[in-house]
């Protein structure tokens, strides 16, 4: 066994017994005792906008050496960090998720690790990433990445050291920052993805990343980070229980449509409805669709947009959209009975408008609203409200 991972080691008869996962970890002597710890967030910063926290690591603040903050191992916990070190070819894995009706386009992770008995001076060296769709525990797949490109561009410590509730001004493990370059992950449409690590440093003492604390839950696939140990993926282990790793990840997102402003109801007494489908994308246009639903059945009719929203009086109802205003091509409503006409226009259809088309641009908001001919109402006009998207990447 390599000496890095036994020194890692500060008691192993009360380990695992004969559990080489055990071994790949820095591990404490016996569980941790005393109130479970209250997470506070990390205040480090980011050039990149801000999208996602995988949990908090910092359980006290100024009660460490010198007035640092801690990272305490939570109450019934035995662990200090996971290892996932080059040298071992150990991992470790987490899950996130890009919500529905959004992209990410990543620029960059904050990875929070350490190595035992490093100064407040970052030893790391490397680290390489794969992002997986889904698990790799569960049957998912690598979609991006690989096991030996190193995508660290910075380190720093984070003025944390992971402790023991009984030694809160132990200096053995400070633990560092690091800036991981994710401008290469392919933009992420709606669902849950794994984040897979593996970290190398100038020490003897393998890399270790702290879990999440306070742990979510002390109970089965709350917590579910996952471990490589060089064979095979299992469930982290910490009392028995999963637990989860520490990570934000930063970039730019593909925000939900909104609706907003008033529909005019006909006079039929329809509520015609705007919404909209899928991610408004410039890498998949007819994959975004906005719908006019609940309208006057058999009637011609168009979507129109515009850039800002507004709320003018029109026709009876409320102009929705900022002039100036580009019309999409007339439709009719189908329908059988009242209230049961619809239209649609997909993303490609706004790109394809010779004038506002030219417009509709990578990071544009884009504002449209539903217009019908409904010859009973007194100014013969029905209106939906009115749908904000952005377009991304």
């Amino acid at each position: 066994m390599p000496i890095h991972r036994s020194l890692a080691l500060l008691s192993a008869s009360s380990l695992l017994a004969g559990s080489a996962l055990a071994l790949a970890n820095d591990t404490s002597n016996r569980p941790a005792i005393g109130r479970p710890s209250v997470g506070i967030p990390y205040t480090g910063t980011t050039a990149a906008p801000f999208l996602y926290s995988n949990g908090t690591f910092i359980t006290g603040t100024g009660n460490g050496a010198g007035g640092a903050n801690t990272s305490e191992i939570s109450a019934g916990y035995f662990i200090y960090g996971f290892g996932h070190e080059v040298s071992a070819g150990s991992r470790v894995a987490d899950n996130f998720t890009v919500p529905a009706g959004s992209t990410w386009d990543l620029t960059d992770m904050h990875w929070f690790a350490y190595q035992t008995g490093s100064t407040t001076v970052p030893t790391f060296t490397s680290i390489n990433v794969r992002i997986w769709s889904g698990s790799p525990l569960g049957g998912g797949t690598v979609l991006a990445g690989d096991t030996t490109t190193n995508r660290l561009t910075s380190a720093a410590w984070t003025g944390v050291y992971r402790v023991m509730s009984t030694t809160l001004t132990n200096t053995a493990r400070p633990i560092m920052d690091c800036t991981v370059d994710m401008t290469w992950v392919p933009v992420l449409p709606p669902g849950t993805y794994y984040v897979d690590v593996q970290s190398g440093g100038t020490l003897a003492f393998g890399t270790f990343a702290p879990p999440t604390a306070p742990p979510q839950q002390m109970g089965p696939l709350t917590d579910n980070g996952e471990q490589f140990d060089g064979t095979a993926w299992s469930f982290t282990s910490g009392s028995g229980v999963p637990q989860d790793f520490p990570f934000t990840l930063s970039g730019d997102a593909c925000p939900p449509s909104t609706t907003y402003c008033t529909n005019l109801v006909s006079s039929n007494g329809c509520l015609p409805a705007i919404g909209s489908s899928g991610v408004a994308s410039l890498a998949t246009p007819a994959g975004f669709t906005v719908s006019c639903t609940a309208m006057e059945d058999n009637k011609n009719g168009i979507l129109f947009f515009g850039f800002g929203q507004n709320t003018l009086p029109f026709f009876g109802g409320t102009l929705c959209v900022m002039p100036t205003l580009y019309r999409l091509p007339v439709q009719n409503s189908g329908g059988t009975a009242f209230c049961t006409g619809s239209m649609s226009n997909t993303l490609a259809d706004y790109l394809a408008h010779p004038g506002g088309g030219s417009l509709v641009i990578a990071g544009a908001v884009v504002n449209s609203q539903g217009w019908f001919r409904d010859p009973g109402a007194v100014l013969t006009v029905g209106l939906t409200g009115g749908l904000e998207f952005t377009v991304c990447p």
